[in-house]
């Protein structure tokens, strides 16, 4: 009986510390070391993630998007980022090798000028094509807002990328919809 109580006990404390990191609040959030994104950037519109430390040249007629990926958990699966032009429908996409592969918690997807949304599709299991998807949203545009929690319908967050300009803090972190709410992709 002793054995379960202290078990039970165990768990408990790593069930409040998992939800104590994924839903702190900006305030009492320590920040990751920064980094320079733009050593980053990917110099195609679909490919592998940057090797960190790499160097690019912004290509002419082409943007650049910022910002952090998300995953309600204490690691970041592995996965693609895709960028969908709203006008032309073409999704250019950028392949993340995930936290523990090397993967930081940040990107920067550089983009043909054009209207865009984004998702970040988290591969759940890695023996599978299962995702779970990530998006900029007008309702949980963070992930640490008390409206992620809202049940209504997902809008997402439109960017307008402009040649030579770098649009920044695109999180992909809304993963809190439901099934009749989660934005059209």
């Amino acid at each position: 009986m002793k054995n379960i109580l202290i078990g039970g006990l165990t768990v408990g404390l790593l069930a409040i510390s998992a939800y104590a990191f994924i839903f702190k609040s900006p305030e009492t959030a320590t920040d990751l070391p920064e980094v320079d994104l733009a050593t980053l950037a990917p110099t195609t519109t679909s490919g592998a993630y940057p090797t960190p430390g790499a160097t690019t040249t912004p290509q002419s007629g082409q943007g650049t998007i910022q910002g952090k990926l998300c995953y309600p958990s204490q690691f970041l699966p592995k996965g693609t980022i895709e960028a969908k032009n709203v006008a032309t429908k073409t999704i250019s996409t950028q392949d993340y090798p995930g936290s523990q592969n090397g993967g930081l918690s940040s990107y920067s997807f550089s983009l043909p000028t054009g209207t865009y949304i984004l998702r970040y599709r988290a591969q759940v299991n890695a023996n599978s094509q299962d995702f779970y998807d990530g998006y900029h949203t007008k309702t949980c545009s963070t992930g640490t807002e008390t409206s992620c929690a809202a049940t209504n319908a997902r809008i997402h967050i439109e960017l307008a990328v402009k040649s030579g300009e770098v649009v920044k803090g695109v999180d992909l972190c809304d993963f809190y919809y439901g099934e009749q709410s989660e934005p059209a992709f």
